[in-house]
């Protein structure tokens, strides 16, 4: 089945095979155990999708409604004015720079992200930076050794991040190991790190470990998070931050 998608839950899995959802528990993690699928939160998914690094432009369709819900909310409550702030790239944090575009704040902004700078570069406010490096197509941002050493250089009020897997167990994780390296100076780069991070990517892990939940300060997500994932993160001292979709068209 999941050679026909790439994600299925343990519920379509019971139904499927007429199978309690305890005992599809135990096989997934069987098999996961044996590297044939990736568990998550409440199903599985194909071991490729591990590896595979959607597009920006594909991964902009997923949750656009919370993914704004949450830029809304981390441009409004999270950034002030004066600030020096890190970007990421991605589509979470695109939408934050559309939400930032509809700012006034003057700020001093440093990103890898060419769609995110074609935004930004027109803000009279926002002094803008550009990380160099390797291009990569399928995030249309710049990775690699370049990026990491001009982010040695700087510190940041606050760093937003995007990530293709978020769970408790393996932390913070992306496709490529480039990315990755990146990501983690950000986080040193920055004194407080946010992570930008809808549903889907909960219980998920990609091939590249990022850091443990732990190492940043704020988790912004939607309402759809279960709460008991958001109490883990709680418990670990992380302030997590759930988003009604609603709150994207107050």
């Amino acid at each position: 089945m999941l050679r026909e998608r790439p994600e299925i839950s343990v519920a379509e899995l019971a139904q499927t095979f007429d199978s309690s959802q305890a005992t599809i528990r135990r096989d997934l993690r069987v098999l996961d155990m044996n590297g044939l699928l990736r568990r998550t939160y409440g199903g599985a998914l194909s071991s490729e999708q591990v590896l595979f690094e959607p597009t920006v432009q594909e991964r902009a369709g997923v949750e656009p409604t919370a993914k704004r819900a949450m830029g809304r909310y981390a441009v409004d409550h999270l950034i002030k004015d004066g600030n020096v702030v890190l970007l990421d790239a991605g589509s979470s944090i695109g939408e934050l720079v559309r939400e930032l575009s509809r700012s006034r704040m003057n700020l001093t902004i440093i990103t890898n992200s060419i769609l995110h700078a074609s935004i930004l570069g027109r803000i009279a406010t926002v002094r803008l930076y550009m990380l160099g490096g390797e291009f990569c197509v399928a995030t249309d941002a710049f990775t690699g050794s370049w990026a990491e050493q001009m982010l040695a250089t700087i510190r940041a009020d606050i760093a937003f991040l995007g990530v293709n897997g978020i769970d408790l167990k393996d932390g913070l994780t992306t496709p490529t190991i480039e990315d990755a390296h990146v990501k983690r100076a950000m986080i040193s780069a920055a004194r407080k790190t946010v992570v930008l991070a809808d549903h889907t990517k909960f219980g998920r892990a990609a091939f590249a470990f990022v850091a443990a939940i732990d190492a940043v300060d704020c988790v912004v997500t939607d309402d759809a998070t279960p709460f008991d994932v958001r109490d883990a993160m709680q418990a670990l001292g992380v302030e997590v931050v759930g988003c009604e979709p609603a709150e994207a068209d107050a």
